[in-house]
């Protein structure tokens, strides 16, 4: 997306960024989460290995690999393990709500899941056994607009908000 023509100051980027002419400001670390909704393991139960995601009803993102949860395994690499749904979304938001309405474990960003685990919605499953897939995720910024009073203000307000990483502008 060219943010230039698009007339837009500020995006969101996760994951490696590509060489171009933004600069760029990291943000924070974004972790994924498998979860499910207390009337789902009640209905279903919880999986206590990866190999029974397999008799599970997991609800997956449709990008190219992400039918794949990594895990980590006894001997500390990860494996990835293939998991089929019930339902596929190209959509997190709706991917949030079957979770939430128990139709399903779903792998998730930490910041989706954390105020519904925090309250009860929703439950961490194989924490200790899955490969969160550590993210950077990066606000990228035409050059020069960081010094635009509103744009600095709004990057410090995102940096303090995700409890970020402070850091110096850089260009990638």
């Amino acid at each position: 997306m060219d943010l230039h023509a698009e007339q837009i100051d500020i995006a969101i980027r996760l994951g490696p960024l590509s060489d171009s002419n933004l600069m760029s400001r990291k943000l924070a670390e974004v972790d994924r989460v498998i979860c499910a909704s207390p009337q789902y393991i009640e209905r279903f139960g919880a999986p206590k290995t990866p190999a029974d995601l397999a008799h599970h009803r997991c609800i997956v993102f449709t990008a190219p690999g992400r039918d794949r949860w990594p895990f980590k395994m006894a001997n500390g690499k990860p494996e990835q393990v293939k998991v089929s749904g019930t339902f596929l979304s190209d959509s997190l938001e709706c991917i949030l709500q079957l979770a939430l309405q128990g139709a399903g474990i779903a792998r998730l960003a930490d910041y989706m899941v954390a105020g519904p685990i925090r309250s009860g919605k929703l439950v961490r499953l194989l924490a200790d056994q899955h490969h969160p897939e550590r993210t950077p995720a990066f606000a990228v910024f035409p050059p020069g607009t960081q010094k635009v009073p509103k744009i600095r203000a709004f990057l410090d307000y995102l940096v303090e908000r995700s409890f970020g990483v402070p850091g110096r502008y850089r260009k990638r």
